[in-house]
């Protein structure tokens, strides 16, 4: 099921029923924390939310809302298990401890919708590696060309959409007829502009990551235009994988995303557009994303 409608209620304003979710916390996945957590809280309705920094809360430390999951309200009093950490990847959520706690959350509690953020990483990854091999090998006109074309990378997308299959098959192996049942909601993302803007990781310092995809793109010879046609057509791609495997699934909705946010300008270092740094919107960002796509989606789910 594919989702990009944009009649979605604004995040809410004081006293508006929309509210946001309360986060139960916990990266290692300790039982008794999120049971006790569950239990102070008592939602109506409880969401497991698993990926990467476009859900953990820290990015950066200490700013708020700089995630979805800050920025989704819901008419219902819901919980949400975040167990998303920065840098994860489509094959981290699957593979060894994570997957093992991931069973074991899903053996031992009822979610009512399930939040996945994935793919963005290890494509990142994937194409830095391959652009670097392709300049120590000598760029021809035609290999910058193929740069613009995320068809000579099908065999990743096709890896990230299979390790998708392996989480939805984490939720269907559930022994609990609602988290069985949980609809899996997918993060499509949407357009950025490669820039030399680094992600802090303490807001306001000179500490942490990035940028990642620009300095690639800059190696390659490319100009700011091409690098914006290069990861458009990296995020249409992803998109369209996305749909292509989970357009008959009821059970998994993706989040069509493009074209809400307004990019940042090329060459900008700091927070500009809707943009906090190269790869991860701004408070505000996240807002619209929310506004525009995410809570009126996962709400219809919850009911």
């Amino acid at each position: 099921m594919i989702v990009n409608s944009r009649t979605v209620p604004a995040a809410s304003a004081a006293g508006d029923p929309w509210r946001r979710m309360i986060r139960i916390d916990t990266v290692s996945g300790e039982i008794d924390a999120i049971a006790d957590g569950i239990s102070a809280y008592a939602p109506a309705k409880v969401v497991f939310a698993e990926g990467d920094s476009w859900l953990d809360k820290f990015t950066p430390v200490p700013q708020v809302g700089t995630n979805l999951l800050d920025a989704i309200r819901t008419p219902f009093h819901a919980a949400v298990v975040d167990v998303a950490h920065i840098g994860d990847t489509s094959v981290d959520v699957v593979t060894g401890w994570q997957a093992k706690r991931t069973r074991a959350l899903f053996r031992f509690f009822d979610f009512n919708a399930i939040v996945l953020s994935v793919g963005a990483n290890d494509l990142k990854n994937l194409y830095a590696d391959r652009v670097e091999q392709m300049i120590a090998g000598g760029l021809s006109p035609q290999e910058i060309q193929s740069l613009l074309e995320p068809a000579t990378y099908a065999a990743d997308f096709e890896r990230v959409v299979a390790n998708i299959r392996a989480f939805v098959a984490l939720r269907d192996g559930s022994p609990r007829g609602i988290t069985r049942q949980a609809p899996i909601i997918l993060n499509g993302y949407d357009y950025f502009q490669p820039r030399p803007a680094r992600a802090a990781a303490f807001a306001g310092s000179a500490f942490g990551a990035g940028p990642w995809v620009y300095p690639v793109l800059q190696g390659a010879g490319l100009n700011a235009a091409q690098m914006k046609q290069a990861a458009d057509a990296v995020i249409d791609r992803l998109n369209q994988s996305l749909a292509d495997a989970f357009r008959a699934s009821a059970s998994v909705v993706v989040i069509d995303s493009r074209g809400v946010l307004t990019p940042a300008r090329p060459g900008t270092t700091a927070e500009d557009g809707d943009w906090l740094d190269e790869i991860h919107p701004s408070a505000a960002g996240f807002d619209k994303l929310a506004g525009q796509r995410w809570s009126a989606t996962l709400a219809g789910l919850l009911r």
